[in-house]
């Protein structure tokens, strides 16, 4: 009776998780959609990640979005990808995307072409020592890698703020993607003890009578299994 009073709890806990992780916030979900499907090889090694600042680049009131994404497929030695977005009803707009940047990300307190000049650090990939890259919005975008022209070293003191610092907290792009079905799938599949077998294991969330773990298996599927 106990067994069976515990899987039903999982069977429970698993459906409810599901249903609360399948509500993404809308950047998380534009993210998704805009890096494509998640490579588990990758996730494993290194799962895809981003931190996030609301900001006003053209002080019209209008918020816009920088956002730093990290994770194997995302980074390298020289840096991860930084976008700036813009909303488009309930969604957004790439504005920009800048590969190879490095946290602290500053607004600048200048301007080019009616938008605050962004910057971020320039390091590793052979480039030493570091320093601070000026991004500055031509019209149409910003400098797609701070280490080329037209992006160029901050020259002296420049007023602005810091959005993102170095421990910026990181919400994870892909986590959350499961199903009722793959839960009930995994808790066949799981036995007391053993977290999900051939999967990329993510985390726990426990409740009463139990703990469920998820992860994200080779087809790249979300699903949850009980464990003691």
């Amino acid at each position: 009776m106990g067994q069976i009073a515990a899987a039903l709890f999982c069977v429970l806990l698993a459906t409810s998780f599901a249903a609360a992780q399948s509500q993404p916030d809308n950047l998380t979900e534009f993210l998704r959609k805009y890096l494509g499907e998640p490579y588990p090889p990758f996730e494993q090694e290194q799962a895809t990640q981003y931190s996030s600042a609301i900001v006003d680049l053209k002080d019209d009131g209008t918020k816009e979005f920088i956002v730093y994404i990290t994770g194997r497929g995302w980074c390298g030695s020289g840096g991860c990808t930084m976008l700036i977005l813009a909303p488009k009803g309930t969604s957004f707009r790439i504005i920009t995307k800048t590969t190879t940047t490095r946290l602290p990300i500053r607004v600048l307190a200048t301007k080019s072409n009616g938008w605050h000049d962004i910057s971020c650090v320039v390091a590793g990939g052979g480039i030493q020592p570091g320093y601070e890259a000026v991004l500055s919005f031509d019209g149409k975008t910003y400098p797609r890698n701070p280490s080329v022209p037209p992006a160029h070293p901050v020259a002296g003191r420049v007023r602005g703020q810091m959005v993102l610092s170095e421990t910026a907290k990181e919400k994870p792009v892909y986590l959350g993607r499961a199903s009722t079905a793959g839960g009930m799938n995994a808790l066949a599949a799981t036995v007391p003890g053993v977290t999900l077998p051939g999967a990329v294991f993510v985390g726990t969330a426990s409740g009463i009578g139990g703990t469920i773990a998820f992860g994200m298996d080779m087809q790249a599927t979300y699903k949850i299994g009980c464990v003691q």
